[in-house]
C-alpha cells in the first residue's frame, strides 16, 4: 500500500492527472486499493488489473494513458504486460517491493522504478513527469498574471 506520508488533497493540488486513464497492474488488493485513491485523488481515470492475463486483455481495448506495473503478478513477472504496453507506446513504471527486477530492467532500462511503499507524492509525481503534465499553478494575491483572484 502507498505509504500515506502526505494528504491526497495536497497530491491533487499539487498535480493534476485529470483527464488521464491509469492502468494500475497490481495482484495486491489492498497495495491497488491504495495506488487507486491516490491517483483518484489527483484526477485519474482508473483502469486495474489484478493479473497478467486481465492487464494483457485491458491493453487490448482500453484507452490508456501509462500504467503502473507491479513486476511480480501472482506467480508470474510482468514482462508480458511490458511488452504489450511497449509495443502500444503506453508509458509505464515498475512499482515493486522486489529488489532483484534486473530480468525487467534488462530490458526496460530508462522505464521509471518505484520501491513499495512510495509515498503518494512519489506515485503522482512519477506518473506526471512520465505524461508531462506540470505541476498545477494556485494565483497568490500577488500574482501578476491575475491580480484579482476573485
Amino acid at each position: 500500500m502507498p505509504y500515506s506520508g502526505s494528504s491526497s488533497h495536497n497530491i491533487s493540488r499539487a498535480y493534476t492527472l485529470a483527464r488521464k486513464s491509469i492502468l494500475i497492474v497490481e495482484d495486491e488488493p489492498l497495495v491497488a486499493l491504495g495506488v487507486h485513491g491516490t491517483l483518484s485523488a489527483a484526477g485519474a481515470s482508473i483502469i486495474a488489473a489484478g493479473s497478467t492475463g486481465e492487464a494483457i486483455q485491458l491493453i487490448g481495448y482500453a484507452e490508456i494513458a501509462a500504467a503502473i506495473v507491479d513486476v511480480h503478478l501472482g506467480g508470474e513477472d510482468a514482462a508480458e504486460v511490458c511488452h504489450q504496453l511497449d509495443q502500444r507506446r503506453i508509458p509505464f513504471i515498475f512499482y515493486t517491493g522486489r529488489s532483484d527486477v534486473t530480468f525487467l530492467r534488462a530490458q526496460w532500462p530508462d522505464v521509471p522504478l518505484l520501491r513499495k511503499p512510495a509515498t503518494d507524492e512519489s506515485i503522482v509525481s512519477a506518473l506526471a513527469a512520465l505524461l508531462r503534465v506540470a505541476p498545477n499553478h494556485e494565483p497568490s494575491l500577488a500574482d501578476p498574471l491575475n491580480p484579482d483572484p476573485e
